[in-house]
């Protein structure tokens, strides 16, 4: 400032650190000094410096222009995570950009103890201009309990050091039942080529949506439908097992149902049934010998009935265990005809248990039990 009159000159401005003292300024003088001006908002910033003097008239107005320079951090997505499974986390992604015309740099983040950042970024971060960074969040409920917090941004930015990013989000299970399944799927006896179908009522009794992703049976005379579901909370739903026996014989197994649910992914379900040929009967499925004294015999006969037009031939009958013998038996058994199997017990001390098994060249029942 220079005063080019011939008197004195006392001034001031609200924009010096002295903003209440005079300055004077002899004629023919000049003064100067350093103005800081610090931009309130980003792009350009438009304005003045006002001297006055000691009356308070206006001398002199000099005007600024600045262009005001800064991040701006944008996040899109949510955490919001619903209910979620119990023990098993639960993911939820946001992604940050910074639509500003100046580096920003992330220092931390501040988030509850049951939510955890996936593959964490080194901290600090550069977030350059037009930068984008994902981040994937996990939330693992201990409990039922309810998920009311925030995640925090922690950055250098002055006008907005901390970015809160509501996070939402509760504790639930699913919880499935079946009915009528407790001593297994028993489907009796089924003539070869017949089907049988039983069908499954799945309860879910929880909180949240039980989804099934297969059932496994174990066996191609099993057909099941559908073979994944998804079972809604406090709902159900069902499943259609058909047993269809190609042979004479028994099938014995489990049903297999793999689930999302963490604690219990997997459910098992005993199933048996007897495919029953039209072309061979036998006189009996099951025997018990009953209290045997040791060191004798006991003989049972076993009657089996050809009702083909065609001779039966038996291959083979073996018995298990050392305390059963093969007495007698027929090699073949004409069209029409019945043969007997003799088999003998002759235990020793305890419970003793065994099988019979009878080899044969008809195709529907090439082995009876």
């Amino acid at each position: 400032l220079r005063n080019d009159g011939t008197r004195p000159v006392r001034i001031r401005s609200s924009h010096l650190a002295t903003a209440s003292e005079l300055i004077e300024i002899a004629p023919g003088g000049s003064f100067a000094t350093q103005v800081t001006a610090e931009p309130d908002r980003p792009g350009a910033v438009n304005g003045q410096i006002v001297w006055v003097g000691e009356a308070g008239e206006t001398l002199l107005t000099t005007p600024t222009r600045m262009f005001g320079r800064a991040p701006r951090l944008v996040i899109s997505g949510d955490l919001n995570y619903g209910i979620a499974w119990i023990g098993a986390p639960t993911r939820r992604s946001i992604e940050l950009l910074n639509e500003g015309d100046v580096t920003l740099t992330i220092e931390s983040f501040d988030l509850p103890a049951v939510v955890s950042i996936n593959d964490e970024p080194a901290l600090p971060f550069a977030l350059e201009p037009g930068q984008r960074l994902g981040l994937s969040l996990s939330y693992a409920p201990a409990s039922v309990d309810v998920l009311e917090g925030s995640f925090g941004i922690v950055t250098d930015n002055p006008s907005q050091p901390q970015v809160e990013v509501t996070m939402t989000g509760q504790g639930g299970r699913g919880l499935l039942s079946i009915d009528g399944v407790e001593e297994g799927i028993d489907f009796g006896s089924v003539a070869v080529g017949d089907r049988r179908r039983l069908r499954l009522i799945l309860r879910n009794d929880g909180d949240i949506d039980l989804r099934i992703g297969q059932i496994v049976a174990g066996s191609q005379r099993l057909v099941i439908t559908p073979r994944e579901l998804t079972v809604q909370a406090g709902g159900q739903a069902h499943v259609d097992v058909d047993f269809l026996p190609l042979v004479h014989g028994e099938l014995k197994g489990y049903l297999s149902l793999f689930t999302d649910d963490p604690t219990r992914p997997q459910r098992a379900i005993s199933y048996h049934g007897r495919g029953i040929s039209d072309d061979i009967e036998i006189s009996t499925t099951s025997h018990d010998f009953g209290a045997t004294p040791a060191g004798t015999t006991t003989r049972l006969q076993i009657e089996v009935t050809n009702h083909r037009s065609t001779r039966l031939r038996l291959t083979s009958v073996r018995t298990s265990g050392r305390a059963f013998r093969v007495l007698s038996r027929p090699a073949a058994i004409a069209a029409g005809e019945r043969g007997v199997i003799e088999i003998g017990f002759s235990p020793g001390a305890g419970v003793v248990h065994g099988t019979v098994r009878i080899l044969t060249d008809a195709p529907q029942a090439p082995e009876l039990t």
